[in-house]
């Protein structure tokens, strides 16, 4: 009975936003939620507008992008020093569900017709088979991209970072990739469910922001408890490469540094709650455009009603292993038949390199 007092009163104390729909911005909630540093300051974009007058915006992705100096990123790095607890003893298995996640993305893109190219920033121990396949599959809309050539694109892992978000931080090279006027970078747990090109026409820096519920221990006590947290989720951004930003990232995450957005000055930043890639990210700029909510829903998002699930841009899935359902049907079954269909076709690859397909 106490257990499920206290569960009630973890859930009662780090609420959903309520009323959320797909259109929601969030950004104005972390006013009134405890962060543990300062988001940048966030400005709406017309996305964030309702009904009809957001619906023209996205009608509007009509316009031709596929020559404008634009693409999508997804950035991977495999490395097994770097891989999950769970993938310790065979690192190999996080490189081949890794391609089941970029598979799926990639389908996705297709089944929704986008028109952007896609470039995936590849570095670390590479396999060439592999790429070749992808290559092969998805051409000519995706190309690969050498993220270890000449030291360019490397970023060093602080030292406060989480093992767990050790890959993340191979994202932070992105701004280096200057041939693109800008980029939309998705996570590779990422599914598109309807057409995103239109973002390119959106203001940059832009990100979608989130809430979560940060579980931490009371300084001094064996006390557990929970915070609501609104985070700047990094899984899509929307962002202008920069030589010159890309350099200041480079030398302060080289030398274990971030920086203060507010001075300038030199000094170890992190969030507690998030020791990933996204402390960098809502340290480093001073303010980001916002998505609505629905370009980057997570399955444990709650809205409204459920037929807003049918509304949804971009699903972000971190739990792929977790068997959670999305409560509108129709999304579920686009879920689960994009998951199959990425998991046979990394098993034909395996099969055709003699690769053991394990998972």
């Amino acid at each position: 009975m106490a257990t499920v007092a206290l569960t009630a009163a973890l859930v009662a104390y780090c609420p959903q936003p309520p009323n959320q729909t797909t259109a929601s911005c969030e950004c104005a909630y972390n006013r009134t939620a405890l962060p543990t540093r300062l988001l940048p300051r966030c400005l709406a974009t017309s996305l964030c507008a309702p009904g009809p007058e957001r619906q023209s915006i996205t009608k509007d992705s009509g316009r031709s992008v596929a020559d404008s100096g634009a693409s999508i990123v997804i950035v991977y790095g495999f490395n097994r020093s770097h891989v999950r607890y769970w993938y310790r003893a065979d690192p190999f298995r996080s490189f081949l569900n890794a391609m089941r996640l970029i598979v799926r993305l990639l389908l996705s893109l297709q089944a929704v017709a986008s028109m952007l190219p896609v470039h995936m920033l590849v570095s670390g121990e590479r396999h060439q088979g592999f790429e070749a396949a992808l290559l092969r599959q998805f051409a000519p809309q995706l190309r690969l991209l050498d993220g270890d050539a000449v030291g360019r694109h490397r970023i060093r892992i602080p030292n406060w970072a989480s093992a767990f978000h050790w890959g993340s931080f191979a994202k932070l090279a992105v701004l280096s990739l200057t041939q693109f006027r800008r980029i939309l970078v998705l996570d590779t747990d990422t599914i598109v469910l309807r057409n995103i090109d239109h973002l390119m026409h959106m203001a940059a820096p832009a990100f979608v922001y989130r809430f979560k519920c940060w579980s931490y221990k009371r300084p001094g006590t064996s006390t557990a408890g929970n915070v609501p947290i609104w985070e700047m989720n990094s899984g899509v951004m929307l962002l202008h490469p920069n030589e010159a930003l890309h350099a200041r990232v480079q030398a302060l995450m080289n030398s274990n540094m971030t920086t203060s957005r507010d001075s300038g000055v030199l000094k170890a930043v992190h969030v507690p709650s998030d020791p990933s890639d996204q402390s960098v990210w809502r340290s480093f700029f001073s303010r980001v455009h916002e998505l609505p909510v629905s370009y980057n829903t997570f399955k444990r998002t709650h809205f409204a009603s459920v037929e807003e699930w049918g509304r949804v841009h971009v699903l972000h899935d971190p739990d792929v292993h977790r068997s959670a359902k999305i409560p509108l049907a129709s999304v579920h079954g686009r879920y689960v038949n994009l998951t199959k269909q990425a998991g046979m076709q990394v098993a034909e690859i395996a099969a055709s390199l003699g690769v053991t397909n394990r998972g």
